[in-house]
Formats: C-alpha cells, sequence, structure tokens
C-alpha cells in the first residue's frame, strides 16, 4: 500500500496548494446556519426559497454550525478524506474487482489523484466528493453483486443511494440506472430468471423509496415546489443540450489527455456481452453522460459533475491499457516462437 500512500500525498500536496473555495459553498453554509439558529431551512429569513441541492451536506453543516465550528474547514475536511477513500477504492476495484496486477493496477487511482475536476473540488467546500464517494460505494456494491449474486448487496446498494439522493439528486438516477441493469440488462433472459431478479431487487427498491419519498414529501410541503429553485433557474435555456455536448468534449480534452485516453476504453467494447461488469461500467457512464447532456452541464470549473464518475471512467482505462499490454506481449511471444521454427 506505499504505493497508495505516495498517490494520496501526490493529491493533497495539489488540492491544498491550489487552495480553492467555490463561492456556491458559502450559499449552503448560510442555509446550515439559518436552520442552526432555529430560523428554518431558508437563506432569508421568512423566505422559504430551496436555493439549494444538497439536503444532507446542509443538515451535516448545520450540526457543526451548532456546535460553532467553522463551516469551511469542516467542509474541506469531509470532502478531502472522501477524496481519498474514493482514490483507494479506485485502486481496490482495479485491483480485487477486475484483478489487475503490477503498475496498471494503480494507474486508475494515479489518474483519479490527478484529474482536475477531482483535485479542484476536493478543496472547494461543496458537497461533491462527499456525494461522490456515495455514489461510487454504491455502484462497487453493483458490482459484487454481479460477481457473486449475493442479495445483501442490494441492500446495502439501495441504502447507499439514498444518502446519496438525499446530499444531490443525481443520486436517484444512479439509483435507477443501477437497479435497472441488474434487472433487464444483466444477460439472464428467461422469465423465472427475470422473475427472481424481480423479487430480489423488490424489497431493497422499497426501502430507497421508503426513504427518498418521505424526504421528497417534506420538502414539497416545506417549499411547495416539485424541484429546487436551483433546477428551474439552470436549465430550460436554447441550445441547452449542444451545451451538455460541448461539457462533455470538454472534459474528454481537458481531463483525458486531449482525448488520447479515450483510446483505451474503446478497446474494451468488444468485452460488452462478454463481462457483465464491464458492461455495467460503460452502461453507467452512458446514462450519465446522457443525463449531463440532456441537462447541459453545469457552468462551474473543470467540469464538476463528472466528479462523480472519474473513478469508473479511469477504472476502464486501466482495463484498456492493460488489454493493450497483454496483446504486446502475445504478439511479441508469437514472433519469437515464430523465429525458433524458422530456425529449425
Amino acid at each position: 500500500m506505499l504505493q497508495i500512500f505516495i498517490i494520496v500525498v501526490l493529491f493533497l500536496s495539489l488540492t491544498l496548494k491550489i487552495d480553492f473555495r467555490s463561492d456556491d459553498a458559502f450559499i449552503s453554509f448560510r442555509y446550515a446556519d439559518n436552520f442552526a439558529s432555529g430560523k428554518g431551512l431558508v437563506y432569508n429569513d421568512g423566505e422559504r426559497i430551496e436555493g439549494y441541492t444538497n439536503f444532507l451536506w446542509v443538515m451535516i453543516m448545520s450540526a457543526f454550525s451548532k456546535y460553532e465550528i467553522d463551516l469551511l474547514t469542516a467542509a474541506r475536511i469531509i470532502s478531502l478524506l472522501s477524496a481519498i477513500a474514493i482514490i483507494v477504492l479506485t485502486y481496490l476495484i482495479s485491483a480485487f474487482v477486475f484483478g489487475l496486477k503490477g503498475p496498471v493496477s494503480l494507474l486508475s487511482a494515479y489518474l483519479v489523484a490527478l484529474n482536475p475536476g477531482f483535485v479542484l473540488w476536493s478543496f472547494s467546500g461543496m458537497e461533491t466528493l462527499f456525494f461522490s464517494l456515495f455514489v461510487l460505494l454504491g455502484l462497487l456494491c453493483i458490482l459484487l453483486y454481479i460477481e457473486n449474486g449475493r442479495s445483501i448487496l442490494l441492500y446495502i446498494s439501495a441504502i447507499l443511494f439514498a444518502v446519496a439522493s438525499l446530499t444531490r439528486p443525481e443520486g436517484v438516477l444512479f439509483f435507477v440506472t443501477s437497479f435497472l441493469f441488474v434487472l433487464i440488462f444483466n444477460r439472464q433472459d428467461s422469465y423465472e430468471k427475470f422473475f427472481n431478479r424481480f423479487k430480489k431487487l423488490l424489497i431493497p427498491s422499497l426501502l430507497f423509496a421508503g426513504i427518498y419519498l418521505y424526504y421528497f414529501l417534506w420538502r414539497y410541503d416545506y417549499y411547495g415546489q416539485l424541484l429546487p429553485n436551483t433546477l428551474y433557474a439552470k436549465t430550460g435555456f436554447e441550445d441547452q443540450q449542444l451545451k451538455g455536448f460541448y461539457y462533455c468534449f470538454k472534459f474528454v480534452r481537458e481531463s483525458m489527455a486531449g482525448g488520447f485516453l479515450l483510446i483505451f476504453p474503446l478497446t474494451l467494447l468488444g468485452r460488452i456481452f462478454a463481462d457483465a461488469k464491464i458492461r455495467f461500467i460503460f452502461y453507467v457512464l452512458a446514462v450519465y453522460c446522457t443525463y449531463l447532456i440532456y441537462i447541459g452541464g453545469d457552468n462551474l470549473l473543470v467540469q464538476r459533475f463528472f466528479v462523480p464518475v472519474v473513478a469508473f471512467i479511469f477504472t476502464l482505462v486501466s482495463l484498456g491499457v492493460a488489454k493493450v499490454i497483454s496483446g504486446m506481449k502475445t504478439e511479441t511471444m508469437v514472433k519469437i516462437l515464430t523465429q525458433k521454427q524458422d530456425k529449425y
């Protein structure tokens, strides 16, 4: 684990040196301060407008506010711990879920730790990394379920996705995407197997729905709107989907070496039909990118919305690199054997 420690130290040196703080974080802090002081979940006293999209984060910050702890410091510490956990989990996914060995098993963690968005938002004071951690944990449970079929993993993932959904609305998308994959796209096509999967998913789905529905009904009663005010303010503009395409293009250009790293996931496309875990990762990324295109991304720095999926993106890069290296070794062995045969 020395190599992971070095990667974490490298990440911390970068994010602490940049020392970025987001102005938007202080919106959440104000809601937290007002809630802690008994004014309610409001930005201005007496005005019930939902100007945040991170309910659980605001609640956590309000607990620190109650004890007069500096909110920016508390938010940064939680974010850094979440970021470190994501780096370690990314390595574990490559090494133990997909069985990569040697330096290539560390590549995904290294790329995550150096990703501009990951580095920048880890010290911003916002909920991005806390949310990303619970999304990754939920997705990891689904990966493990695909591998060994243990039903307890569905219950754990439902709870993790519920925590993510209370932190940001996109958590619901990750839950629906993941459970639909298990139900429909796991390549077990008989009706009996489909019905068995449906029964396995039913109670975990109700568990998630019960948690989230209780919160949703409360916030609708409190604010009187189906969606947060920020979503109404940031969507519905002209050329929104075009902006979403450009948002995804910028991520590839700025976070994947000008698009060069995209080559390696593309080498895995042939394994989609044979490997359910790789199929799941591609499926999640395709659905999420479609969502980002639909909403037009956001206007904040270095494609913040991609941070929750960078672990999966760079896991595919590592798997692609491993495949290319394996192919090169195979070609080398073939040439050596051919040369030996020619001598005889």
